[in-house]
């Protein structure tokens, strides 16, 4: 999905959901491997900053294993931002040999933008996944609607004069940055 759309949300809350009912489903947990605006110089790198962050004794080698036997979800987040100065080759190539490595019962989820995550490009770069293209799912986060946003805007302290001014109609668009999570959620805030 587009930025400001909820795809770092969505992965957090996933993941916390399913940390804290482990216990009770045994479902894999979620490793949320994010970019953070760096440059992708190898997206082991990435892993072991993550679970660095953790503070766990797991290691960034293990990750595969744990993915391949189905008892970790690896979810990349921002994986459109993991280029170099040669573009998205490095990027692609080494989550193709994270698919090889970690290939069994696991599950690898990639978040980036729509105009570079798509089924079909990955279906291109992902060679690893030839004989089983079918595993390969692909979801689009959409803005919410107009009259969904000036609710939750209206509770939210907006009043009914500002949300239907002039001067705002312009944030209610089809196309407008204003209906995606993000940038919603700014304009809640007090001041704004």
């Amino acid at each position: 999905g587009p930025a400001g759309i909820g795809k770092t949300s969505l992965i957090r809350s996933l993941a916390h959901k399913r940390a804290v009912n482990f216990r009770r489903d045994q479902r894999p947990l979620i490793l949320h491997v994010e970019s953070r605006g760096r440059m992708l110089q190898n997206i082991t790198d990435l892993m072991a900053f993550s679970l660095q962050t953790l503070r766990l004794s797991v290691t960034y080698d293990q990750v595969p294993v744990l993915v391949r036997h189905g008892l970790v979800t690896l979810a990349i987040d921002g994986f459109d931002e993991l280029g170099d100065p040669n573009g998205y080759d490095l990027a692609w190539a080494q989550v193709n040999d994270l698919v090889v490595e970690s290939r069994g019962q696991g599950q690898i989820i990639l978040a980036g933008r729509e105009t570079f995550i798509g089924r079909e490009r990955m279906k291109k770069a992902l060679t690893a996944l030839d004989e089983d293209i079918d595993l390969l799912e692909a979801f689009t986060l959409r803005p919410i609607e107009p009259n969904t946003a000036r609710e939750w805007l209206a509770q939210k302290s907006w009043t009914e004069e500002l949300l239907y001014s002039e001067t705002a109609s312009s944030l209610f668009e089809r196309e407008s940055y204003a209906l995606r999570p993000f940038f919603l959620s700014e304009l809640a805030r007090d001041g704004v």
